[in-house]
């Protein structure tokens, strides 16, 4: 059964407004806050995130079989939770699940879509596996939580679309391929979908450094907390991303990073040159998450 309550298409509401309406109607976004909650708390163990993840059936067969697919390549498929929480540590048992849930919002059924869901899941798990690989290159951020970022960087555009789909259909209208999409989302909306993302990562409980990631992660200069380094590394994962070929909405363009952000991250001629390597066969791994 699909999750979504829609709004009457033709309101237009301000982001507290309309987080409040996803939150007080979905029931998924309602679970999902229980499941990280629970890991943000610092005396959180695997198995106890394990048990609150077995508390919900659907959500724990789809981590399951996330495990059991080509991206982790087990030489012999675990059968329920406890085997695959024996294989994961404790952070990738947290973003699988994560992966899981923001899979579960691409999957509700609508009668028409206005983006490609399918492409843009894939330039999330892009993103984030790209983000994780250049955190442990530069050295910079915390790896894990640039992955869970990119898992949700851009899932503000699947709640306008379930949401407010016909306030995000002028936005799409209005895309040129040359003005960024979120100063078009902020012209209409108010709001863009980066905020709206990282309001959603709030109330799920994710770590800070997860939340203002996806907030700055189209305006890094603008960042000024002490998640610097990781708003830094999602925001060229990103770039970089984009620039070859994994773009998340069709047309529309990713503005280069600031100087700032490459500043940041004081990257050498040594990482670049491991990054770049590495970087297709990241990419093209990740599809077997995106496809499990």
């Amino acid at each position: 059964m699909s999750d979504l309550k829609p709004l009457g298409v033709s309101e237009t509401l301000s982001l507290d407004e309309l987080v409040d309406h996803i939150c007080r109607h979905s029931d998924l976004v309602q679970n999902a806050g229980k499941v990280f909650g629970l890991a943000q708390q610092l005396d959180c163990t695997v198995d106890d995130l394990r048990a609150v993840i077995q508390s919900d059936p659907v959500l724990a067969a789809h981590v399951v079989r996330r495990v059991n697919s080509a991206y982790y390549g087990l030489s012999q498929p675990v059968d329920d939770l406890r085997q695959a929480t024996s294989v994961l540590g404790f952070y990738d048992l947290r973003n699988l699940t994560l992966v899981s849930i923001a899979a579960r919002f691409l999957d509700q059924h609508v009668a028409a879509t206005s983006i490609n869901r399918s492409q843009l899941w894939q330039h999330s798990l892009g993103v984030a596996a790209a983000g994780h690989l250049l955190a442990r290159v530069a050295c910079k951020g915390n790896p894990a939580d640039v992955f869970a970022a990119g898992v949700i960087h851009d899932i503000g555009y699947i709640l306008l679309d379930l949401y407010h789909r016909r306030p995000f259909q002028r936005v799409l209208a209005q895309c040129d391929g040359k003005q960024p999409l979120c100063e078009i989302e902020q012209d209409v909306l108010g709001f863009d979908h980066a905020e709206l993302g990282a309001r959603l990562a709030e109330v799920w409980h994710l770590p800070e450094t997860v939340s203002e990631s996806v907030r700055y992660h189209h305006a890094p200069e603008q960042y000024i907390g002490p998640h610097r380094e990781s708003v830094y590394v999602l925001t060229v994962a990103n770039y970089f991303c984009w620039r070859g070929g994994w773009s998340s909405i069709h047309g529309v363009p990713v503005s280069p990073p600031p100087d700032c952000a490459y500043a940041g991250l004081e990257l050498d001629s040594l990482a670049l040159s491991i990054f770049w390597d590495e970087f297709p066969g990241v990419l093209d791994r990740s599809l077997l998450l995106a496809e499990a």
